[in-house]
């Protein structure tokens, strides 16, 4: 006979009576951001449900047309316009659950600083420093990022628009256009205060900031990192900042004893000239990333300062002074290397990239050799022999590569557990016979 209770308690029940948080997070990892947030609405055991999982998980709010990556971890919540009000609605009920958000204006700045305690993450767009310096108490408990990203776009650069307009070619031989520009935006924007070493440290003085980046800050020179409080820094990137000084950056590592990545792109001449001084003093990097535009007369030493760290990531794509001997006298310190990009390096070869790939072995898993005509199937072939556990490679715009290579790697790996990404963007390859190869995942960027 069935007990007349029980069954009343059973038909009272709900799903969120029988299912316990840990379930409860597996179904709502399957879920749309957009459906979890409005399934809050159902009741207020709902709402409990959904906050404690939103908590726990973290949202990321995020304009898309900046361009950058996408964050894995937390519920990313698209801004398709600039809104200030729909901008604050969002914070003022969410503030708690927002690790990660874009920062586009100063009101914007103002609102996260009211509703979101618990940041974690924050991209500045193009804010004046009087904006970001302002409000000296400590917002954020838990500020670990910061990315400081066209804070001098305020002060508009007439030059960029030259070389950004699709009708440059048009104007490439007459001055007229620079100089109407000049006359137009100089008068608006000669108030205008560019983002200083001041400013980025009075950031790293008032947050615990483990990672800090820069990109287009024309008036930076690096003095902001000589100060005790970089020593907490783990991570630093500097792209695109003109006046950024390598003795500045030499003295700053004294403190940066736990810097485990480092990214310099597109950042004056002295700084790379000098880089294995600076590399030999950061032993404990992990993560490297050097890039610039022309070749420039080196000292050897600095690919034998990289050979001497133990890196898990190298990102040296389009640098002309990366060539096979390069390569082989970096790749010593390879052994424990995850991922090489070597995207745009004219100056390499298939035997180079084999035999960096080789010392890496087992512990390679990506590789972007991309943009580079000296690739070819054979060296492709015996870089996927060497290294099994190879997770993906970009071949795009490889045009050595033939329509045969994908034959090739399937008898390099005629017996796989793991499936591998093949990208082949522009490339000699057209299509992949159904199953034949059931471990290569083809790839073709459309």
């Amino acid at each position: 006979m069935v007990n007349t209770n029980w069954s009343i308690l059973m038909d009272m029940a709900t799903i969120l009576d029988i299912l316990n948080e840990d379930c409860w997070r597996v179904v709502l990892d399957l879920l749309p951001t957009a459906d979890i947030i409005r399934s809050e609405r159902v009741c207020r055991s709902w709402q409990h449900v959904i906050f404690r999982y939103l908590q726990v998980v973290g949202i990321s709010i995020e304009y898309p047309w900046y361009g950058h990556k996408v964050s894995r971890n937390q519920r990313i919540v698209k801004m398709e316009e600039d809104d200030p009000e729909k901008f604050k609605i969002l914070t003022r009920k969410w503030g708690s659950c927002i690790k990660k958000t874009d920062c586009v204006n100063e009101d914007s700045l103002t609102i996260i600083r009211k509703n979101c305690p618990d940041l974690e993450d924050v991209t500045f767009y193009g804010l004046q420093e009087d904006a970001l310096l302002s409000g000296s108490t400590k917002s954020f408990k838990r500020l670990k990022r910061v990315h400081f990203r066209g804070c001098d776009s305020v002060r508009i650069n007439p030059s960029y628009y030259v070389k950004t307009s699709r009708f440059k070619h048009y104007f490439a031989f007459c001055g007229l256009y620079c100089f109407i520009l000049k006359a137009y935006f100089g008068t608006c924007c000669m108030n205008k205060k560019q983002l200083t070493d001041a400013c980025v440290k009075h950031w790293l003085v008032t947050y615990n900031i483990e990672e800090l980046i820069v990109w287009g800050a024309e008036d930076l020179t690096g003095k902001c990192l000589l100060t005790p409080h970089s020593s907490k820094l783990k991570g630093l990137c500097f792209k695109e900042c003109e006046a950024l000084d390598y003795r500045h950056l030499l003295s700053a590592t004294k403190h940066l004893t736990d810097l485990k990545k480092l990214v310099l792109v597109y950042v004056p001449q002295p700084i790379f000239q000098h880089v294995h001084l600076l590399l030999d003093k950061l032993s404990r990097l992990e993560d490297l990333c050097l890039r610039w535009e022309k070749r420039m007369e080196l000292e050897d030493d600095w690919a034998e300062s990289i050979g001497r760290l133990r890196l898990r990531y190298l990102d040296v794509s389009f640098n002309p002074n990366v060539t096979d001997e390069w390569l082989e006298k970096a790749s010593c310190g390879f052994e424990r290397l995850k991922e090489l990009n070597l995207e745009g390096c004219l100056g390499i070869s298939g035997l180079g990239a084999k035999a960096a790939c080789s010392v890496a072995g087992p512990s390679l898993q990506g590789l972007h050799l991309g943009s580079n005509v000296k690739i070819n199937d054979a060296s492709v072939e015996d870089i996927v022999r060497a290294c099994p556990n190879l997770v993906w490679i970009n071949l795009s715009y490889c045009h050595g590569v033939t329509e045969d290579i994908v034959a090739r790697l399937g008898k390099a790996r005629s017996v796989c557990d793991r499936k591998m990404r093949l990208i082949l963007q522009d490339s000699a390859v057209e299509g992949l016979e159904k199953d034949k190869y059931p471990w290569l995942i083809l790839d073709f960027g459309d």
